[in-house]
């Protein structure tokens, strides 16, 4: 049972792609997975330049509810934005 959720999100700037061959990154990855949370997003979020990234993220301990996460495709911007949706039974 989880006491309390955690949700950690942002444009970290951390190439998740990368952490086989950047220790900076993997340092990074290590730290969140330490306190028990894992990223949600995980597909690229910026398709446009040569190499694909993903470096804005959602990192959740909250692994017994039903959890949708993705990108929000739209041409306003070569970022894309996240989201989780959280399904939750009604108290």
């Amino acid at each position: 049972m989880i006491l309390s959720q955690i949700y950690i999100t942002g444009d970290f700037n951390i190439y998740l792609l990368k952490l086989e061959t950047n220790e900076k990154y993997k340092k990074f990855y290590d730290l969140m997975s330490s306190f028990g949370t894992l990223p949600k997003i995980l597909h690229p979020d910026r398709t446009i330049t040569t190499t694909p990234t993903i470096i804005d993220n959602i990192f959740t301990n909250n692994f017994m509810n039903e959890i949708t996460s993705g990108n929000i495709i739209t041409d306003f911007s070569d970022h894309l934005s996240q989201f989780v949706s959280i399904n939750r039974e009604k108290n």
